[in-house]
């Protein structure tokens, strides 16, 4: 049995150019012996505050959040040990897992000043999440024990030149810090985007990343040096105002030593035949060439062994949206998504040096004495003697899913709604020596199928 309960209030002054606002949300559960694991309780707040002057076109704002959850011994070291946080990391000397804590709390926010009309547009500002701030029973967060600033700088103008309508271009950086003071990333960004007299849009961008550093790639192990990053980025969209228009996007990652290359490509298709119907399909293909992919945790004379190895990833979904406005109160959506990824593991080694400025110097490599593939469970011999140090299971796969959205909404009175929702998923592991598409079409597993009913009233 669980209760969720989330409130907001916001009250705007000095003709809306300011407000202050609040939010509280609560998570209780009564729970079983056998789901101890799970947090008994979570409490989660904050308040936030925006001022804008100059009609609108300058801004400051900020906001401050808190988090407390509590539970069994067993449910707060996990959440102490789960990926969002890592405080068994073993170069984290400001950390410590505490197994006999019944409670954690956190802290985070964000301070941010900018101008948002103009020209000349920037904004500049920091954001901080504690290690112990933890938001995910009913809300979402990623990643614990960071703090970072940032800057956005942007020029654009909406005068039409002789071949374009619209024109933006945009500068940004940021440094991202732990609460060890370690420095894990640093970025510099420059992108843009031109609207052309026929209404097409072209954008494009580049992105250089000369420090990242991961604190999750060893899961709990040591700070992990993933090199230097080139990225780039561009993309076409037709003119929208027509019944079919079509996109065509596509984007490049490269490590600069070759630690990793990422590719991938999207196409768009939307076609409108009325202004109540439209149809989209978007497939999507992407490319994953990972060195220093995490496989797992092992010991070798009372050291650890982070294992990790080359990941030769492929992806391919095909989403399709149909949006249908029976009357103007009454409409249908459908999203459904066919989805396969394969990967493929080779060249496995452990972690040596997991810092060190050249990629080669951070791992050594398992040479065909010390590994073998024994059915499907590599076997590692290390010290080459004859007898087995640690072994793990192939971590191969093919991963194949469908699933779907059906969702039917109707506005029985202005305001107020009611919506039925059919859901759909069919996951499953396929055959690694099947190809992409064949996967697809190899997965007959039993669709798990859940339906919603959600109804709303405005009193007002």
């Amino acid at each position: 049995m669980t209760n969720y309960f989330v409130s907001r209030i916001q009250k705007d002054f000095n003709n809306n150019n300011t407000y202050f606002g609040g939010v509280l949300t609560s998570t209780n559960r009564d729970l079983p012996e056998n789901l101890d694991f799970l947090h008994k309780s979570a409490l989660t707040g904050g308040l936030d505050f925006k001022h804008q002057w100059k009609n609108r076109m300058y801004y400051v704002g900020s906001n401050v959040v808190f988090s407390n959850v509590a539970g069994s011994t067993n449910a707060i070291t996990n959440t102490q040990q789960s990926i969002s946080h890592l405080f068994q990391r073993v170069d984290a000397s400001y950390l410590d897992v505490d197994p006999n804590k019944t409670s954690l709390s956190g802290t985070g926010g964000n301070l941010q000043f900018g101008k948002a009309s103009g020209n000349w547009r920037f904004e500049t500002g920091a954001t901080w999440h504690s290690p112990e701030l933890e938001l995910n029973d009913i809300g979402f967060m990623r990643q614990a024990d960071d703090y970072r600033h940032y800057a956005w700088l942007s020029y654009g103008s909406t005068k039409p030149l002789k071949k374009l309508r619209a024109y933006q271009i945009n500068y940004t950086h940021l440094a991202a810090f732990d609460f060890g003071n370690n420095l894990n990333n640093l970025g510099f960004n420059v992108n843009g985007w031109m609207n052309l007299n026929n209404n097409w849009f072209i954008n494009g961008g580049v992105n250089y990343q000369p420090v990242i550093f991961s604190n999750y790639a060893l899961r709990g192990g040591p700070r992990l040096n993933t090199g230097k990053e080139f990225n780039y980025r561009n993309g076409i969209t037709t003119d929208n105002r027509k019944k079919l228009r079509f996109s065509l996007n596509h984007s490049f990652n490269w490590e600069l030593e070759n630690a990793y290359k990422q590719f991938q490509v999207s196409a768009g298709i939307t076609y409108q035949p009325t202004n109540a119907l439209q149809v989209s399909l978007s497939p999507t293909y992407g490319v994953n060439d990972d060195k220093l992919q995490y496989v797992t945790t092992d010991g070798f004379n009372d050291e650890a062994r982070y294992i990790n190895a080359q990941i030769n990833q492929k992806t391919l979904s095909f989403p399709l949206r149909i949006d249908y406005i029976i009357k103007p109160n009454l409409s249908v959506q459908f999203w459904g998504q066919p989805y396969i990824s394969k990967g493929i593991y080779n060249n496995y080694k452990y972690i040596t040096n997991s810092t060190a400025d050249n990629f080669k110097n951070r791992f050594e490599l398992y040479s065909n004495s010390q590994i073998s593939n024994n059915n499907g469970t590599y076997e590692i011999d290390e010290n080459v003697d004859g007898t087995m140090d640690n072994s793990f299971g192939q971590p191969d796969f093919s991963f194949i899913q469908w699933r779907s959205n059906l969702v039917l909404r109707w506005e029985y009175i202005p305001g107020s709604e009611v919506y039925l929702v059919w859901s759909q998923d069919n996951s499953a592991f396929g055959n690694i020596n099947d190809g992409l598409i064949e996967g697809l079409s190899n997965n007959t597993n039993k669709p798990q199928n859940i339906f919603l009913l959600k109804a709303t009233y405005r009193f007002m």
